[in-house]
């Protein structure tokens, strides 16, 4: 590999596709450098695209050294590295966030991830909700009915590309609808275990009604407690659904599907 510092900047360019530079990520990237000095060298391809070397990796690095306006340490690779290729290797590392992957697997054209990111992004407008919690809207335990052997295959893995959603828009928004009517009234996050406990309702549990636990859960707000585990939140659904009701109108849930 060769390696070489510059101040011209104007030599590098970014590869369309890799992640969002994020300036809070810069400005505590800059601090780093300006104490410390540039500890990993910016990697570029060796050949140039209109007298531009791509950045490989560290395109955050590079950021800092231009506010920062100091020489930027550079490696050539010894080859040209595609943008899977990149994806890949930082899906490995953990260096990129779900968010980053599946904003980088969309904009190489991935139908499935360009439908994936319109849902986070118009789920985020009403209420934070992460991408795996949206991934499992999109695909959930409702996936577990298709006859498709391809599609169980493809099944939760968003990191490698092949994360494939087998359920309608409709199915998807219908259970957006009741995760967000909750969120609406409660100071809630809602995790992939709620959204997984939601789905698992309207599938397999038809006589509870999700209104009469939202009601519930208001009039009860101290017994509305979120747990991490599916089971225990199911149950604690059942403990709220059920609480000061007559017997006869009480509904007891399956916990083992």
């Amino acid at each position: 590999m060769r390696f070489f510092e510059t101040k011209n900047y104007d030599l590098f360019m970014l590869i369309d596709g890799n992640r969002d530079v994020k300036e809070s990520r810069v400005k505590k990237l800059a601090k780093s450098i300006e104490k410390e000095g540039q500890i990993e060298e910016i990697r570029v391809n060796p050949t140039k695209i209109k007298g531009k070397y791509a950045v490989t990796d560290g395109q955050h690095g590079l950021a800092g050294c231009v506010m920062l306006e100091i020489p930027v340490k550079v490696l050539v690779n010894r080859k040209d590295v595609p943008l899977t290729e990149i994806i890949a290797t930082n899906s490995q590392r953990n260096n990129w966030t779900l968010p980053d992957l599946v904003k980088s697997y969309a904009r190489l054209g991935n139908p499935e991830y360009i439908k994936l990111l319109e849902y986070y992004e118009k789920f985020n407008k009403k209420h934070p909700i992460g991408m795996q919690a949206v991934a499992f809207i999109c695909r959930g335990s409702m996936s577990r009915n298709s006859n498709s052997a391809d599609d169980q295959a493809h099944g939760d893995n968003l990191k490698d590309g092949t994360w494939r959603s087998v359920l309608t828009d409709k199915v998807i928004m219908d259970t957006w609808e009741k995760c967000k009517m909750f969120a609406d009234n409660h100071d809630m996050t809602l995790t992939r275990p709620f959204v997984h406990c939601v789905q698992s309702i309207m599938i397999n549990e038809p006589s509870f009604d999700l209104n009469k636990l939202l009601r519930q859960s208001m009039k009860y707000k101290e017994r509305f407690v979120l747990a991490s585990r599916k089971q225990d939140m199911l149950r604690m659904f059942e403990e709220v659904y059920n609480h000061n009701t007559n017997s006869k109108n009480r509904c007891y849930l399956n916990l083992n599907k």
